[in-house]
């Protein structure tokens, strides 16, 4: 998660990111799991594993970024409430997507969207 960048900064992308990454934290997740794979597969007695990570970098008024954060923050913000990361006022979702193209837009910015990792191994049988 914190991979997540824009260059030039994106304040409302970067609020974003950091209020997810406080979300992990405060339910006792862990916001960098993808880079911590290969020492868990480890630590739990598996052979070391196989790793792929894929990343997105976007940019322009059509990029998907901006509805794809709208929409983990939409789905996130019970949480949010919940546990004190932010309020629905703050988040103000519905305006969310516009808000950050626009931010992006204005400075010609590139969004990198966290990257996944996804990890494998094959026990002997």
């Amino acid at each position: 998660m914190r991979a997540a960048r824009s260059t030039p900064v994106v304040p409302t992308y970067q609020w974003c990111c950091d209020r997810i990454i406080a979300l992990y934290e405060r339910a006792g997740l862990e916001p960098d799991m993808g880079s911590r794979l290969f020492g868990a597969f480890v630590r739990a007695g598996l052979p070391a594993p196989t790793m792929i990570g894929a990343g997105r970098v976007e940019g322009g008024a059509d990029s998907y970024v901006y509805r794809y954060i709208a929409a983990t923050m939409r789905s996130l913000l019970p949480m949010f409430e919940r546990l004190g990361v932010a309020t629905a006022e703050e988040v103000d979702v519905d305006t969310l997507e516009a808000r950050m193209r626009a931010k992006a837009l204005e400075h010609a910015s590139s969004l990198v969207l966290p990257t996944f990792v996804a990890a494998w191994a094959r026990t002997p049988t």
